[in-house]
């Protein structure tokens, strides 16, 4: 659509488009001012810091302590990313947590659900409602945790609640595997405390036995190489077990927030991708049969393609969303992995020193065997005692990686609704819903209202359009000065008309319109008046039966007229009357005949038409209109030149094409059209 045709439909539909936005923009900012003199909405904001190390990193690290970090399950922000933390915070249990613990409910009385404090909505911009918004502050690794609400005090318990909930559900996590780690360690000091008395105990009964206290230089070094072993089996053990209770523990919190750690992109690892690959074997194995028997183009082959491909696809976007959901869940895997293989090589070692003390004298293998066996309980059980005094630490010190570093603050003045962004918003949806109204109205609209609609619906060009006159003015242009407006819209169409037909004289012009009150009468006789302002001698003919209405514009009798012609009751001199405008005259339609239509199909009319083209240079014909009787597309036939009224905005596009089609039909040119009653400030058409 062009521009200038946009602005058209604008400046047509401006009644109703300033309407509509007027009052829409009225409702939304005198809304927005009574909701923030009355009710506003207020804002408190707590921060979250999410650290990777923090203080109690540092003060391990000054007791030689700095791996104790590494017993919790607190994570550094590249490990767990900030949207996760985002995730975690808006997850069902903490939220919840913060509805009952200030006592949320709905108008009806019931608990408010999670997704009322969480989900965004656009109501709040301007209404008050409780909210929970959790962001990352600018690029850092600060959260900011806000609560919304009517209330400032709600708003302000809001964002501490729901950040302190939060620290305290992170400080269980952490004190939960601490503790199952802790029962552990106690259960092998136990274990390794009753070897260690045994191997003593052996150990001093062996050398007074024996009286043996010496060993060889080879003896010492394989005695150490196997106790260092066996101290890092014991370690790697440890660790073992700890990065299995990390899985579990990172498991079970993943599965308790399964869909909050989807959003997030953490899964666990998933069997699919195990029956994807046996699918894909299987299909490939399939088309391999396929191919003895058939060529490539024989449809099962191509189905077992199509399969294939569509295998292949779900199996890499499962392996895609399984490296990008669970990378912590992978590196745990491949740290136990690790360790269970280097246990295997310490195994091997062990066994390698140990054949190789069998070749000493068994005495001295005896004694080499007690004093291992001793000193390696005396460093398992020491190490152990050494861990289970940092795990006490830990869990004295309660590492954790998220602070509160800012609490929120009771809201001094309203956060809600901000006028300038409401006037901004009033005017916006005003002028949409107007310009919608408007062009929906224009859409729904199929009458004939300019030029561009006779054009492409009518085919046929405009010859002008008279303005709507207030019923106050006079509507006659011999009552009229001939500098007026209306003089100047007659003229114009007048001439258009002598141009539509330059190349022959025009004598008889027929008048109509599609329906009755369109104005084709006052068009008929006011451009009679114009062409005889030119010093015509014209004769204006009302051929109009049903609702004669020449007579009464110039103060003339209805009879005798048309009708006594044909009849043959009187003459055309006799009929013919003067108006008061000089070289026009006026020809009644006369007394209403029983047949009007048998009437005008009469040779009389035709002799009628020729007489009258002898006296008169221009004879002009007010009809009836086509879609009341059928008199006016009798007469068509017989003076062939017509001209056709539309009131804008009035007559549908089906009825002016209907109109115009029945005038050809009937052997009629149609010279052009004219729209009534335009309202020129409608469109950007002048005439």
């Amino acid at each position: 659509m062009e521009l200038r045709r946009i602005w058209e439909i604008i400046c047509r539909r401006k009644w109703m488009i300033i309407p509509a936005f007027t009052i829409i923009f009225l409702i939304i900012s005198i809304g927005s001012f009574l909701v923030k003199k009355f009710k506003p909405t207020y804002r408190a904001t707590a921060r979250l810091f999410i650290s990777a190390s923090g203080v109690e990193t540092s003060l391990l690290e000054g007791i030689d302590l700095e791996g104790l970090d590494q017993l919790t399950l607190t994570k550094s922000v590249s490990d767990n990313p900030i949207d996760t933390q985002i995730a975690l915070i808006t997850s069902w249990p903490v939220v919840d947590k913060v509805i009952k613990k200030l006592q949320l409910k709905d108008k009806k009385g019931k608990w408010l659900k999670v997704e009322d404090l969480t989900k965004s909505i656009f109501l709040p911009t301007i209404f008050p409602h409780r909210r929970l918004i959790v962001e990352q502050y600018e690029e850092t690794d600060i959260l900011e945790i806000t609560g919304e609400s009517d209330n400032k005090t709600e708003a302000m318990e809001l964002a501490n609640i729901l950040a302190n909930i939060y620290i305290s559900e992170t400080k269980k996590l952490s004190r939960e595997e601490l503790v199952e780690l802790n029962e552990f360690v106690d259960k092998e000091i136990d274990g390794v405390g009753k070897k260690y008395t045994t191997a003593l105990t052996e150990l001093k009964r062996f050398q007074e036995k024996e009286k043996t206290v010496d060993l060889n230089k080879e003896i010492s070094t394989a005695i150490e190489k196997i106790t260092e072993l066996n101290k890092d089996k014991e370690a790697s053990i440890i660790d073992l077990y700890e990065n299995k209770i990390k899985l579990r523990t990172t498991r079970a919190q993943l599965e308790k927030e399964v869909e909050t750690m989807i959003s997030a992109g953490v899964v666990s690892a998933s069997p699919q991708i195990e029956t994807l690959k046996r699918e894909l074997a299987q299909e490939e194995a399939n088309l391999a049969g396929l191919l003895a028997e058939f060529t490539n183009e024989h449809p099962e082959v191509i189905t077992a393609k199509k399969k294939i491909e569509k295998t292949k696809g779900e199996l890499a976007q499962e392996l895609k969303v399984h490296q990008e959901m669970a990378p912590e869940l992978s590196t745990l895997e491949k740290e136990i992995a690790a360790l269970e293989i280097r246990l295997k090589e310490i195994d091997t070692l062990i066994k390698k020193y140990s054949e190789r003390l069998l070749t000493l004298p068994m005495k001295e293998y005896q004694l080499a065997q007690l004093q291992l066996t001793v000193d390696t309980a005396q460093d398992i059980y020491g190490s152990l005692l050494k861990y289970r005094d940092e795990i006490t630490l830990a869990s004295a010190l309660q590492l954790c990686n998220v602070h509160l570093v800012a609490p929120a603050e009771l809201p001094q003045k309203p956060a809600k609704p901000k006028m300038v962004f409401c006037i901004v918003l009033g005017a916006s949806l005003g002028l949409m819903s107007g310009l919608g109204l408007g062009f929906l109205s224009e859409y729904i609209d199929d009458t004939i209202k300019d030029a561009e609609d006779t054009k492409e619906y009518l085919k046929t060009p405009l010859l002008g359009t008279i303005p709507l006159i207030p019923k106050k003015m006079e509507i006659l242009l011999s009552k009229k000065g001939e500098t007026d407006h209306l003089a100047d819209a007659y003229r114009r169409v007048a001439h258009n008309i002598k141009m539509a037909t330059i190349d022959e004289e025009i004598k008889h012009l027929l008048v109509t319109s599609a329906g009755p009150g369109e104005g084709k009468t006052i068009i008929a006789a006011n451009l009679s008046i114009t062409i005889a302002q030119n010093k015509k001698k014209v004769l204006l003919v009302d051929a109009d039966f049903v609702k004669p209405g020449v007579p009464p514009l110039f103060n003339l009798s209805r009879k005798p007229g048309l009708s006594e012609i044909l009849s043959g009751k009187v003459k055309i001199d006799e009929a013919i009357q003067p108006a008061d405008v000089e070289g026009l005259s006026v020809l009644a339609c006369g007394e209403y005949p029983p047949d009007s239509g048998r009437l005008l199909e009469s040779t009389k009319l035709k002799e009628l038409i020729s007489r009258l083209g002898e006296k008169f240079d221009v004879i002009i014909y007010d009809t009836a209109a086509i879609l009341a009787v059928a008199d006016t597309v009798v007469l068509a036939t017989s003076l062939r030149n017509a001209l056709l009224v539309l009131e804008a905005g009035k007559v549908s596009r089906k009825d002016a094409v209907h109109v115009s089609e029945v005038l050809k039909n009937a052997k009629a040119k149609i010279l052009g059209v004219v729209l009534n009653k335009f309202r020129a400030g409608k469109s950007g058409y002048y005439y």
